[in-house]
């Protein structure tokens, strides 16, 4: 999608890649996150209590991240993003130049 779209990934993104279609970004990973802008979505299914998988927002480390500070975290759809298909990457791409154009 980066290539679609003209976009730089960030380094993390490159390191990652190819390892697996999902990566956990650790606390350390999440440190080095300087990225201009994210795109975010939450897995619920391993949540033991409601809201859990967004505890990361309440972070100092999250807070720190420069897209937070410069409010450009953007929430997409879970199910979309996490699938492969045409029609999900249609409308990634739709989330993306939403935000960005």
């Amino acid at each position: 999608m980066y290539k679609d779209l003209g976009l730089t990934p960030h380094s993390i993104v490159l390191k990652l890649a190819g390892k697996s279609r999902k990566v956990a970004l650790t606390q350390e990973w999440l440190e080095q996150l300087d990225a201009d802008h994210l795109f975010i979505t939450f897995d619920k299914r391993h949540s033991n209590t409601d809201g859990e998988e967004r505890r990361i927002l309440d972070s100092p480390l999250w807070k720190r991240l420069p897209a937070v500070k410069n409010k450009c975290v953007y929430e997409v759809d879970f199910l979309t993003w996490m699938n492969y298909g045409v029609i999900s990457h249609g409308k990634k791409i739709d989330d993306v130049l939403k935000v960005l154009v």
